[in-house]
């Protein structure tokens, strides 16, 4: 849900496109959710250029699935339109998820995912009732985010004043974007807080899976949490 420029939009589909976690990682899981299921609807929160839509949706095109990407940047919707195409039934909406209002103009659906959406904000009871909101009774959610501790730890080993905040349920670090280089606020969330959020929201934990990292140099590991909403 970023707002970007346009040559970021770029740059930031590019990083996708070489990304281990998102491919290797993100789409397996995803493809193995949707194999077998009788999904008519799945929804992307914070689906930037629609890479990963894309994708699974020129896999899983003769399910009839309906695919529908949100996003709080009209560039970066612009950018999944053009790229999507016509020939797959998609939607795209202008929304941001920290506002209940613009989640309540979202039809609900079977399905729906975040790929880490969550470093963006603080999370709160509220934005994960938004969530929880864009499911139907009985609805999967699938999140991805990153084992922030190492990031919380590594933003300044001299000073203890991050690593307290985030004992307390987040806290915010300068990062640069590792897509396109660019200064952004990196919402550290611990991942109880964000586990208790969606609980109190109606959803259940199905399954949390802890992926080591590939990548030669990266720290810490990437969480894969897999909620059903109460029927």
């Amino acid at each position: 849900m970023k707002q970007e420029s346009n040559i970021d939009i770029f740059a930031w589909e590019d990083g996708c496109k070489g990304d281990d976690v998102r491919n290797n990682l993100v789409l397996p899981h995803l493809n193995q959710l949707i194999d077998g299921s009788k999904f008519r609807s799945v929804i992307d929160i914070g689906c930037a250029t629609g890479y990963i839509t894309r994708l699974l949706a020129n896999k899983h095109q003769l399910k009839g699935i309906e695919w529908v990407l949100l996003d709080s940047s009209e560039e970066m919707l612009h950018f999944a339109i053009a790229a999507l195409g016509s020939q797959l039934s998609a939607k795209f909406i202008k929304v941001d998820i920290t506002n209940s209002e613009e989640v309540q103009l979202v039809h609900p659906a079977d399905m729906a995912f975040i790929v880490f959406t969550t470093l963006e904000f603080r999370m709160t009871k509220r934005i994960a009732q938004n969530v929880a909101d864009l499911l139907i009774p009985g609805g999967i959610l699938a999140i991805f985010l990153p084992d922030v501790l190492y990031d919380v730890i590594k933003s300044n080993p001299n000073k203890e004043d991050h690593l307290w905040q985030y004992a307390d349920g987040h806290c915010e670090l300068p990062k640069l974007d590792k897509f396109t280089k660019q200064p952004y606020p990196f919402h550290a969330n611990r991942i109880e807080t964000i586990i208790a959020d969606f609980l109190d929201a109606g959803l259940q934990l199905l399954r949390l899976t802890i992926y080591q990292r590939n990548e030669v140099g990266k720290g810490g590991a990437i969480f894969g949490l897999d909620f059903k909403k109460g029927v």
